[in-house]
């Protein structure tokens, strides 16, 4: 998921914000932005749902994923947000008939490409919306989100 998915995600944050929560957030931004150095706008989350039996091999591949995560600068999120963003990716959908009563428009694109074209493609879908709504009219400039699921 791309960074203004991410914020999307973060829209459906249910936690009231109070000085300890603003605290703790300009903590973290400092972590992930100074720390970690992670720049807006090339940001981007990886959700994985592991499922095994055997809960020593859960153990293993969670310790896998972490060295990955730190290979490419990456961090672990934890079990909160995956479920954030798996709740947003169901719920999503539903939002087009929603938003239809306000004279907005939302829909999901899915496509199949190889790994490497991954980039280009966004770019180009992305430009194409934006230059879509220009001609139709539209004033205000189109969210749009990116996922890719099943790599």
């Amino acid at each position: 998921m791309d960074e203004s998915g991410l914020q999307l995600i973060q829209a459906f944050n249910t936690v009231a914000p109070n000085v300890t929560n603003i605290f703790f957030d300009s903590i973290k931004n400092f972590y992930l932005k100074r720390w970690k150095g992670l720049k807006v706008g090339k940001m981007c989350l990886a959700a994985l749902i592991l499922e095994n039996n055997d809960l020593s091999k859960l153990d293993v591949d969670e310790k896998n994923i972490q060295k990955i995560a730190t290979n490419y600068k990456g961090i672990m999120a934890g079990s909160e947000l995956s479920e954030t963003m798996f709740f947003s990716s169901k719920i999503l959908p539903y939002f087009r008939d929603f938003l239809l009563d306000y004279y907005a428009i939302s829909n999901f694109l899915d496509t199949s490409t190889s790994w490497s074209n991954i980039k280009e493609l966004i770019i180009k879908v992305k430009e194409r919306i934006i230059s879509i709504c220009k001609a139709q009219g539209v004033r205000a400039r189109p969210y749009i989100g990116v996922r890719v699921d099943q790599v």
